[in-house]
């Protein structure tokens, strides 16, 4: 932190960050809208959170289909607070619900950096961090793949470590608290809130944070959870890396340490200069301890959570940065003209420089691959070509109906029919009176020559062939499954 604060234009701050955050949902909307759109959406996970949304707002318990016949989402991950958008999805029955939703929770997360970003370096380069911070590789990945329920953790964490770093240990504690109802992993990144604030001198507040953080995430994993799961147990618990032993695991592959550099690069490592930046080891640890490639990957949801504590430590660390004699000296030697004056604050130099990088690196790495990099492309708005074909054979599904349908369209049924995954529900002994597959299936959840045998062996449990269309096949049951055709090993 300066030694004196720029003066601020209350009015000026207010209006510059609510531009931000508006210009933020919208490119986050497009984003998501256009993927799905474009025919780009899965069932895992859009489609099995839209079957969870869409019945709460039906009143019933969050079962998705798509999991399982029956399956009860709280016994998989705990996060009733997708309850909430239960009145959005009444109103609006579709998955796009789900998405715009995802964007306005990301956008809101915007406006506590940049707020208390102009706070300590003034109305320009503050903005300039809360365009970098909304231009960060996590909140991009999030969006761009689909739906998930850390969405909600996102602004709630803004908000809670911009109150550290005002120093402010009970609203930082109860921005923190409602993130347990978000998902059962949180409670780790809560509790490492609370020790930071024991640490920094909140003793009781930070005590009884981390304390009942931990006791909340036992309780969830081993009671709650399990009571909702069909085999009495939290699922992810037992995850292990057999070629790993002990500690090694935390260490290797090398993809774990490419993730710590990028995720500490984007803050031109600044960040590492503050000790808010330690709140992400638990949360990290977690992922490097599991053995799912995703987990250690810059794509998808898993980083959004970790980009406000790096933001906010990013700022944190520049202010430590600027009491260091020896880091002031060195900045020193930069020139960068006459640019002065309270809109830069004390320590104008540093500031300038680091914020410059910040910037430079979310801009550029945007423009260069990130989604909202892609908005630019024409090709990025052009439909599919087939689309009209694609949505003639999902209209042929009847309302109402239950079927089983391959990931990349099980989305754009759930809002009106009984979804299952293929081949998943029919080796469950589920027989759906539909059956939607693809000529040409991704790689999951089996291998593409697993598929083709479970599609070949449909005509034997029953399915007769409907509709071959824009590479979409369509079977309906036309017969009891007496004496089904097993699929070969």
């Amino acid at each position: 932190m300066t030694d004196s604060q720029p003066k601020l234009d209350l009015r000026r701050a207010r209006l510059t960050t609510g531009a931000l955050c508006v210009v933020f949902f919208a490119l986050y909307s497009a984003v998501s809208l256009l993927r799905f759109a474009n025919l780009g959406a899965s069932g895992y996970d859009l489609g099995i959170f839209t079957q969870a949304v869409r019945a709460y707002a039906e009143g019933r318990a969050p079962i998705a289909e798509l999991k399982a016949d029956g399956y009860h989402l709280l016994g998989d991950h705990f996060h009733p607070v997708l309850a909430l958008l239960a009145p959005f999805y009444k109103l609006f029955p579709t998955p796009a619900t789900l998405l715009v939703g995802q964007a306005l929770l990301f956008a809101v997360a915007v406006w506590p950096i940049t707020r208390v970003a102009m706070q300590r370096l003034g109305l320009v380069l503050g903005a300039a961090v809360g365009a970098a911070f909304g231009l960060s590789f996590g909140a991009q990945q999030a969006v761009l793949f689909d739906f998930h329920e850390i969405a909600f953790s996102v602004p709630l964490l803004a908000f809670s470590v911009s109150a550290l770093l005002q120093r402010r240990w009970l609203p930082a504690t109860l921005w923190a608290l409602p993130m347990l109802l978000v998902k059962e992993d949180q409670f780790l990144i809560i509790a490492a809130i609370g020790a930071y604030i024991f640490w920094e001198g909140g003793r009781r507040v930070g005590a009884m944070l981390a304390v009942g953080a931990a006791a909340a995430g036992a309780l969830t994993l081993f009671v709650i959870i399990p009571s909702f799961n069909v085999e009495g147990q939290y699922d992810y618990l037992n995850s292990v890396a057999p070629e790993s032993n002990g500690l090694l695991r935390l260490l290797v592959p090398r993809e774990k340490w490419e993730l710590l550099f990028i995720l500490f690069a984007i803050t031109a490592f600044v960040a590492a200069r503050s000790p808010l930046a330690l709140l992400v080891a638990l949360p990290l640890a977690a992922r490097f301890w599991a053995v799912k490639p995703a987990y250690w990957s810059t794509e998808y949801q898993y980083n959004a959570i970790l980009m406000p504590v790096l933001f906010a430590a990013f700022l944190d660390g520049l202010g430590r940065l600027q009491r260091d004699q020896w880091w002031r000296r060195a900045v020193a030697r930069v020139r960068i003209g006459r640019l002065r004056g309270n809109w830069l604050g004390e320590g104008s130099r540093l500031s300038l420089v680091a914020v410059a990088a910040l910037l430079a690196i979310a801009v550029g790495w945007t423009v260069e691959e990130q989604p909202i990099g892609q908005l630019a492309r024409p090709a990025t708005w052009e439909a599919p070509r087939n689309a009209a074909e694609v949505r003639y054979v999902l209209a042929s599904v009847p309302d109402g109906a239950s079927v089983a349908a391959d990931n990349l369209v099980a989305p754009y049924l759930v809002t009106r029919a009984q979804v299952y995954l293929f081949p998943d529900a029919l080796v469950m002994g589920t027989r759906p009176a539909w059956v939607l597959v693809k000529d040409d299936p991704g790689g999951w959840p089996i291998s593409p020559k697993e598929y083709a045998k479970h599609v070949a062996a449909l005509p034997g449990q029953g399915y007769i062939a409907q509709i071959h269309s824009a590479g979409l096949r369509l079977y309906r049951l036309t017969r009891p499954t007496v004496g089904v055709t097993p699929v070969a090993q």
